[in-house]
């Protein structure tokens, strides 16, 4: 939350100052009372709420202007180009050990990743406590 989408160029040909609104498009789908973007009144768009993003691959906004005196829109794209909490991959893997190993004998090394770089948590659970770390 708070990433950066871009800025849009606003500009009143008077130099009177203006508020900045996204007045459609700007849907809070989770209904958790916040809406997935912010604008400011430099025309910086912001993410407020990953949450509404769901299964859009964009959202087509409206922005408004209005210096109190006259009001002016833009029509804004937010192409979304990563999805959003992709699963994370574990590799499929077999190992083999002898029934005569010490303990603490590496059995394998498992390999996971998450494209959306959140750190990975792995258990396992048999009837005995193994432990089991990844990078």
């Amino acid at each position: 939350m708070g990433a950066t989408v871009g800025t849009v160029p606003i500009s009143d040909p008077e130099n009177n100052p203006f508020t900045v609104t996204i007045t459609n498009g700007n849907t809070d789908t989770d209904n958790d009372g916040t809406r997935p973007f912010a604008i400011s009144n430099s025309g910086v768009i912001t993410v407020t709420d990953p949450g509404d993003f769901g299964t859009n691959t964009s959202f087509n906004l409206t922005v408004t202007a209005n210096d109190g005196n006259a009001t002016g829109n833009g029509a804004i794209v937010v192409n979304l180009t990563n999805p959003v909490n992709r699963p994370p991959v574990v590799n499929d893997a077999i190992f083999s050990i002898s029934k005569t190993s010490p303990n603490g004998t590496v059995v394998g090394t498992i390999n996971a990743t998450d494209a959306d770089n959140n750190p990975l948590t792995l258990q396992y659970h048999r009837n005995k406590a193994v432990v089991i770390s990844l990078p």
